[in-house]
């Protein structure tokens, strides 16, 4: 089927022609054009044979000679003259707030002028309510430091503490074990063996007295003084075997076990002192740095609410005049974002100061059509009220993603795209900002494409008709269609130059070929379903 075109914008997918009416040639090809058909059509009367009736009356019918024509397909969009590079001034005030007051459009201001005020009564009374909490947090966080610097002094000394009490702890356990027993044990070592010569003595002397004594050589007075002196060194000598013994088997492992605890555990003490003092000073840390946060956040409420007062004062950054910055999009359906009262929001664009030099026009684009256009595309633009003054553009940016048309039609999306305008001397002076414009974008242009009149050509069962004449008959051709405008066809197939077909079609024709389309179309699905049972 025919691609069909509908609301101005081109649609590739088939359909019947005859559902849709005919319009006129566009002005750019309608001279040309008429000049090739005036001399293609031909005018003839004749009696309608095979495909009409012959009992039926004559019918003057239309001829149309197929032979190389140019193709063009144009579509006219509508858009706004704007400046091509301009400097724009956005909100930078973080309130939602509203316009006091800004210049007319089209003020001439020189840089640094003001030339839009917003109301900042919030933005200041929320700064007053933000500077007691800011000065409280700042004295926590001072506080929050002195408490940490003394915390580390306070762990320092005990963490010194802790190490002095460990090295004296090891210093006593060194000392008993390589100074105090030992020469302990060496004394009593000693004093035994000491007490042990003196034992010996002791016995042979009483021995001794013991002969004289029965010898009668020595009285009982000396053999009693002998044994008791045997007696006492006996005495002294198992008192220091007993004192030896309970050193080495008893108080010599506990007082060595009790002194390795207590060097171990005071060890352990340093271990654990090291471990409090950095909990300590992690709490402290996290407690400061909490502070600081804190302190860091309501400064940026200070310093965002400063800013915010400040930037409702809006400056010009350049000389040149004043332009809202009312989008296209906006003012095509009579909305105006900018102006006094108007609320605003963050980084919204309020005003643009434009460079007069270059002007461009922004128009939608169908999303369907936008593999046709490409950057650097010439086109032809027309000013309102200068119809006459043809002003030449090039394509040169293109939105990367298209916009719904409208929230009623969500399913409708256009690009933008950004005509550059190309005046000469005299065109220029012609040109002012916000004039609507209507550019005219060549979609498809072949110089040598055998075209019919679109009039000519019937769609049924998805394909597409035209009555050939033939000697004195008309006879149904199928035919292949390429591109189309609203008033020519491109034939990719079916007819060859120098075919003539029917064109202005009676309702007798079309409803004969429609017969003739409906008999091919029965026959080939007959053909169809023999095959497949075969």
């Amino acid at each position: 089927m025919l691609p069909r075109r509908h609301e101005g914008v081109h649609d590739g997918s088939a359909s019947s022609l005859l559902s849709h009416p005919l319009k006129k040639f566009r002005a750019g090809v309608a001279s040309s054009t008429a000049i090739v058909c005036s001399a293609a059509i031909l005018i003839v009367s004749f009696f309608a044979m095979g495909a009409v009736s012959r009992d039926s009356e004559p019918i003057e019918l239309t001829l149309f000679g197929v032979r190389p024509q140019l193709f063009q397909d144009t579509t006219q969009l509508q858009g706004t003259v704007e400046p091509l590079r301009s400097e724009t001034v956005i909100n930078e005030c973080r309130w939602s707030t509203t316009i006091l007051s800004i210049v007319p459009e089209g003020t001439w201001v020189q840089k640094g002028d003001v030339v839009c005020v917003l109301d900042s009564a919030e933005v200041e009374e929320y700064l007053r309510t933000r500077d007691v909490p800011l000065i409280k947090a700042r004295a926590t966080l001072e506080a929050a430091v002195q408490d940490e610097e003394l915390l580390k002094a306070s762990n320092d000394r005990n963490l010194a503490q802790a190490e002095f009490a460990a090295q004296t702890a090891l210093n006593d356990r060194d000392e008993y074990q390589m100074g105090t027993h030992p020469q302990q044990l060496e004394k009593l070592r000693d004093d035994l063996s000491l007490w042990e010569q003196q034992l010996l003595t002791a016995l042979d002397e009483y021995d001794y007295t013991k002969e004289l004594w029965a010898q009668g050589y020595s009285n009982q007075r000396a053999l009693d003084q002998a044994e008791y002196d045997l007696h006492q060194t006996s005495e002294q000598v198992r008192k220091l075997t007993a004192d030896l013994g309970l050193i080495e088997n008893f108080n010599h492992p506990r007082t060595n076990l009790r002194l390795d605890f207590l060097a171990s555990n005071a060890e352990r003490d340093v271990l654990r002192t090291e471990i409090k003092n950095s909990l300590a000073e992690t709490r402290a840390r996290l407690t400061t740095l909490a502070n600081e946060r804190r302190v860091q956040m309501y400064e940026k409420y200070v310093n965002n609410a400063r800013t915010s007062i400040e930037a409702c004062v809006m400056r010009a950054p350049r000389d040149g005049q004043v332009m809202y910055a009312n989008s296209w999009y906006d003012l095509s359906r009579g909305r105006r974002s900018v102006e006094e009262g108007k609320g605003v929001y963050y980084q919204q664009p309020i005003f643009r100061i434009p460079d007069d030099r270059f002007k461009k026009v922004t128009v939608p684009l169908h999303e369907s059509l936008i593999d046709k256009v490409r950057i650097g595309m010439p086109v032809s633009v027309v000013l309102k009220g200068f119809e006459d003054e043809i002003i030449t553009g090039e394509v040169v940016d293109i939105s990367n993603y298209p916009k719904a048309r409208s929230r009623y039609t969500p399913n409708v999306r256009d690009y933008l795209i950004d005509v550059r305008l190309l005046p000469t001397e005299e065109q220029a002076t012609l040109i002012r900002l916000k004039m609507d414009a209507t550019v005219s974008v060549n979609l498809v242009s072949e110089p040598d494409a055998l075209t019919i009149p679109r009039e000519a050509v019937i769609g049924a069962g998805g394909l597409n008709f035209v009555w050939l004449f033939q000697g004195t008959e008309l006879i149904p051709r199928a035919i292949e269609t390429g591109h189309a405008n609203e008033d020519q066809v491109c034939i990719k197939g079916g007819l060859e130059e120098g075919d003539r077909v029917a064109v202005s079609l009676t309702p007798q024709q079309r409803s004969s070929l429609r017969q003739h389309v409906d008999e091919l179309l029965l026959e080939r699905q007959s053909l169809l379903e023999r095959q497949s049972l075969h």
